[in-house]
């Protein structure tokens, strides 16, 4: 959803995998990653910087998490066609990363209603997964809107879909190995649902939201569980 705190989630899992220290006090990286190499295409840098000073997160080394602005954006989809020669810049500048943020998905194409072409999309989100396979072999993470609710005439509300909620075409959660729906549930309670993963996960995490630092953390309820849970790893 617009605003719901995407840009700080991303920020948390870049934290947790360059200092191996689990995400949301729970979720244990399964590899710490030496750098990570964030774009960013809508926001001014110092509106992330300061979001990282807010949320105070720690890393060992500081310059292992870098950060690019949109004054700096390389468009991987343009005119129409995928622009190997971004692809091959942002691979170079990502060199030694071991995760790879784009945020959001839309500010790297250009062109006439391109987030509805479905063969474009595709494309782009390719292009994305290539720049983290040169960087190399880096996770890619992918920051996307969701679209606008639709009327339902049976319940007489706007409601989302439970599936392809994202802005945009299908091919965006198509290509995607992993989708997750991100939702606002009232007070500081925030959801993450599955959408699709290749792994074992729950059908949605529960975060809580520290309204004076923005950190999140997630609510367990171990009655649901008969025996104590396995670890869960998110990466």
């Amino acid at each position: 959803e617009t605003e719901v705190g995407k840009t700080l989630v991303a920020l948390e899992i870049a934290q947790a995998c360059l200092s191996g220290t689990p995400l949301w006090g729970s979720l244990q990286p399964t590899r710490p990653v030496p750098r990570v190499f964030y774009l960013l295409g809508e926001h001014h840098r110092e509106t992330v910087k300061e979001l990282w000073r807010k949320l105070a997160l720690h890393v060992p080394d500081p310059r292992a998490f870098t950060l690019l602005g949109p004054e700096h954006r390389q468009f991987l989809v343009q005119r129409g066609m995928p622009s190997n020669g971004a692809v091959r810049t942002l691979g170079a500048w990502g060199k030694a990363s071991g995760m790879v943020i784009f945020d959001p998905l839309l500010s790297f194409a250009t062109g006439s209603n391109v987030e509805n072409d479905n063969a474009l999309m595709r494309q782009l989100l390719n292009a994305m997964e290539d720049v983290a396979r040169l960087a190399p072999e880096a996770a890619c993470v992918v920051l996307a809107h969701m679209g606008k609710p639709a009327w339902d005439d049976e319940a007489k509300q706007h409601k989302r879909r439970p599936t392809y909620a994202s802005r945009g075409a299908s091919a965006i959660e198509d290509a995607a190995t992993a989708c997750w729906y991100m939702e606002y549930k009232g007070g500081v309670e925030y959801r993450l649902t599955k959408r699709k993963y290749k792994g074992e996960a729950p059908a949605h995490y529960t975060l809580h939201r520290n309204l004076d630092t923005l950190a999140h953390t997630r609510e367990v309820n171990l009655s649901r569980f008969i025996s104590p849970p396995l670890p869960e790893s998110f990466l």
